[in-house]
């Protein structure tokens, strides 16, 4: 209740903030192939809003091979990752150095010890392929631990400041 009396703004928002979580993958640990689109699993650092780490997780995102198949490296956001991945799919070689070898594989392009890129290679290559950033898996979640506090968090709220209650749904919703 104090800190709701000198915090400006509602709490709910100041919740949500803290529990926001940002994933920026780091290394890639393993691929398969699953039909139309590359399975990539990665560790990932994650972040809190304000910047500071929280540590790491293991994730996976499904990127469709026309994405990987481009002459031109797509910007992040033009990817389209899923995130819910199943298990399973042909296993794929990853190759951190040069691309020797026969068969599909995934070449990781890396910088001061950080994975930066995916390159898509085929055999026969048809054409280079561009690198896909490895930015574009990046994500933005919010901790599941916040959402039992809501409805009190939303009941202080009403109390104490009504008019933001009547503008925070949509707030809500456009934020996230």
């Amino acid at each position: 209740m104090l800190l709701a009396a000198l915090l400006p703004g509602c709490v709910s928002g100041h919740l949500l903030d803290a529990a926001r979580r940002r994933e920026r993958p780091v290394r890639v640990t393993s691929a398969a192939l699953d039909g139309d689109r590359l399975v990539v699993r990665y560790r990932a650092e994650v972040r809190d809003d304000e910047g500071e780490p929280l540590g790491t997780t293991d994730d996976a995102a499904a990127i469709p091979l026309a994405t990987m198949r481009t002459a031109e490296s797509p910007a992040a956001d033009r990817v389209s990752p899923s995130w819910c991945v199943p298990p399973g799919g042909i296993p794929i070689t990853i190759e951190r150095a040069g691309s020797d070898g026969t068969g599909p594989k995934l070449r990781v392009l890396e910088k001061d010890g950080r994975d930066t890129a995916l390159v898509w290679e085929e055999a026969p290559p048809a054409s280079p392929n561009a690198p896909v950033p490895l930015t574009a898996l990046t994500r933005i979640r919010t901790a599941p631990w916040v959402w039992p506090l809501m409805a009190p968090m939303l009941a202080v709220d009403a109390v104490l400041t009504p008019v933001l209650v009547f503008f925070a749904p949509a707030v809500m919703v456009i934020g996230e």
